[in-house]
């Protein structure tokens, strides 16, 4: 299934939702061709990503090397990745403007001169794109290495642990040697509790390799950044950086008697931590040690810390 295959029926489905435009609004119909569009509107922006990373290990030899190559390799980005996006964005916004108002005239016009402009835009930029990759099929590939994927386990709240996991793959055609990550510049009082350099050796073609951080949060409100240097011995690299937060946790309030320890007796199901602002207004037993930023027992309430358990009152 080709990316110009794809492309044509991604603007079939324009044409089929400009004639809806332009008769009697059916509810029924207009959403089932919206949501057709929107499937195949998926699949062309995938494939149009796909035929971007074959083209990124050529990229620097081609605009080096090649003539006319920068020039063509300029147009797809113009057409798909700079005005593409801005009229997806006004199609978007001139839809809702319809479902309230499917009579408008304006609307109806706006709708069809901006499929005409995706249409014009989506040739354009699968001319430029077919012609980028035939002038780069002979083309060497070098290792190209590119974050392929990331996520993060974190409460964002103060205390807590948060791991972040990073995926790179090799993306060109060389085994790309002697792969290092190096986590610097970390602030915002986090601390890193794994090592900061990690050294994954060869990547392979195609091959994809995770690197994961783990950090402590500190007690309070903040914002905190880092940066992982990556380097390799052959290829191209990029480094990453990240960002980390912390939101100070609502009132915790107790919702019936029991321990400190147990998180149903709280109003947001976790146990209290430094950051916290505690109401205790039942009978609560402190029975591990525990710290929170304030306390204040209610008139119907009771605390009681058990022999050899601290609390520790930050405020």
């Amino acid at each position: 299934d080709t990316l110009r295959a794809r492309k044509n029926r991604y603007n079939d489905k324009l044409n089929e939702l400009n004639a809806i435009y332009n008769h009697p609004y059916n509810d029924d119909l207009y959403f089932k061709k919206i949501r057709e569009f929107v499937s195949i509107d998926s699949l062309y922006t995938e494939e149009n990503e796909r035929i971007t990373n074959l083209i990124l290990p050529k990229m620097n030899f081609g605009i080096k090397n090649i003539v006319s190559y920068q020039r063509r390799l300029n147009v797809a980005i113009d057409s798909f990745y700079t005005k593409q996006h801005s009229h997806k964005v006004a199609f978007t916004l001139s839809n809702m403007a319809y479902m309230l108002r499917p009579d408008s005239a304006a609307i109806r016009q706006s709708l069809g001169n901006t499929i005409q402009a995706l249409k014009i835009l989506n040739d354009s930029t699968v001319n430029a794109l077919e012609q980028v990759v035939d002038l780069g099929s002979s083309i060497p590939t070098a290792a190209y290495l590119v974050k392929d994927g990331y996520s993060i386990k974190f409460s964002n709240q103060p205390g807590d642990t948060a791991l972040v996991t990073y995926t790179f793959k090799n993306i060109g055609n060389t085994v790309q040697n002697n792969v290092s990550f190096n986590l610097l510049k970390l602030d915002g009082g986090f601390t890193l509790t794994t090592t900061a350099f990690l050294n994954v050796g060869n990547i392979l073609p195609g091959q994809s390799k995770q690197v994961a951080y783990q950090f402590i949060a500190p007690s309070t409100d903040t914002i905190g950044s880092y940066d992982i240097e990556v380097n390799a011995d052959n290829g191209s690299y990029t480094d990453v950086s990240g960002v980390l937060f912390t939101v100070l946790p609502a009132e915790v309030t107790s919702i019936a008697n029991g321990l400190w320890s147990s998180t149903s007796t709280w109003s947001n199901n976790r146990v209290p931590g430094a950051a916290s602002n505690v109401t205790i207004k039942h009978n609560v037993t402190v029975d591990i040690n525990a710290s929170c930023k304030s306390i204040n027992v209610s008139a119907s309430g009771m605390l009681n810390v058990s022999t050899g358990i601290t609390l520790n009152v930050l405020k």
